[in-house]
């Protein structure tokens, strides 16, 4: 079997089980979902979002207080 060797990145809030909906054909939704799923590094980011401090125009907040 040949392996493509090149990479993705995929952004989707939320558990894969909630992506079957997205998909009109269940049987379609299966064969990707279990392709992707089964072939991919899952990374769980928790915290503030930095967003906000992005913003055109804001000051950066800073959550950590100033320690002098």
């Amino acid at each position: 079997m040949w392996r493509r060797l090149s990479s993705s990145a995929g952004c989707r809030p939320g558990a894969p089980i909630d992506w079957y909906p997205l998909f009109p054909n269940p049987v379609v939704a299966e064969s990707l979902l279990d392709r992707l799923i089964n072939t991919s590094h899952q990374v769980f980011m928790n915290g503030p979002s930095y967003r906000p401090n992005k913003r055109p125009g804001r000051v950066a907040s800073t959550d950590k207080p100033d320690p002098h």
